[in-house]
This record gives C-alpha cells, structure tokens and sequence, in this order.
C-alpha cells in the first residue's frame, strides 16, 4: 500500500511561491515610483515657498520629500537655501551642499560656488579656495562676478592668515 499525499502537491506550492514574489515585486516598484512622485511635488512647493520667503514651509516641503528619496540632491539644494537665506546657518549649509554635490551625477557650478561661500563665510578659507577654483571651472558659471569676487577675496584673506602665522 502507498502513503497518502499530506499537505498541498509541490507544484501548487511552487506556483503559490512565484505568485507573492510577483507581488512583493510589483509592490516595491509601485511603491518606490510613488515615492519618488511624491518627492517631486514636495520639492516643487518647497521652491514655491522659499521663492516667497515661507521658510518654515518650505523647510517641512523638504522634509517631506527626503522622506521620500534621501538621495536626491534638489533636497539637499532646498535645505542648504533655506540654512544659507533665513538662519545663516553655514557649517549646516555647507554640509547640505556637499550632500547635493556628492548625490548629483554631474555637481553645477553653483553648487560648488554656494559651498565655497559657505566655507569663506565659516572662515575655512582653503576649503573654500579650492570650491572656488572648482566652480570656475565647471561647466555652466552662471554666477561669473561673484565667483571672481570671493575667488580673489579668499586668495587675499589665505596670504594675510599665512602672512600672521
């Protein structure tokens, strides 16, 4: 006599097995392109609000959407605007600028030109040198005049600090 099958066949278990794989994939790539969609929208009311000078709204817009993609550097870019404009804050603002240039595929000119002023406001004049220097030589130098100013005006306050020491 043979031994009565227990439990469901092993294709049914099988196929079972393929179906929720199915759907915990289907699940993430829903819920990642959700993210990423929601991100968007709170970066774009972030820069309506700092446009308008809300920066506490603008402030939570981006919290929301690091929520969503930590990865992205216009948040990065939001907070580091916000710290710079309303709270002067420049190690913080700083520190945001790195984390859009180190997230961007390809760092603007700006980015390094905010960074730098950041540093020079800081009084890290070497760091802030050489973010100048890369800001004039990326592509795009949108902000030429002052980049020449706080480029010639570091190089001045880095001989006078080498010229005490």
């Amino acid at each position: 006599m043979s031994k009565p099958k227990r439990g469901i066949p092993r294709n049914a278990f099988v196929w079972t097995l393929g179906v929720l794989t199915f759907l915990g994939i289907v699940t993430y790539v829903v819920y990642t392109q959700m993210s990423k969609s929601a991100s968007r929208q709170a970066i774009e009311y972030a820069k309506t609000q700092l446009a308008k000078k809300r920066y506490y709204k603008a402030m939570n817009a981006v919290a929301v959407a690091m929520h969503h993609d930590k990865t992205n550097p216009d948040v990065y870019f939001l907070w580091g605007q916000v710290e710079l404009e309303k709270y002067h804050n420049y190690p913080q603002c700083a520190y945001c600028f790195s984390q859009a240039i180190e997230y961007s595929e390809e760092p603007s000119a700006a980015l390094f030109f905010l960074r730098g002023k950041c540093y020079y406001k800081s009084k890290k004049f070497k760091k802030a040198l050489a973010d100048f220097k890369k800001a004039s030589q990326s592509k795009g130098k949108e902000q030429v005049d002052s980049l020449q100013f706080y480029l010639k005006r570091t190089e001045g306050d880095l001989d006078l600090m080498t010229d005490f020491n």
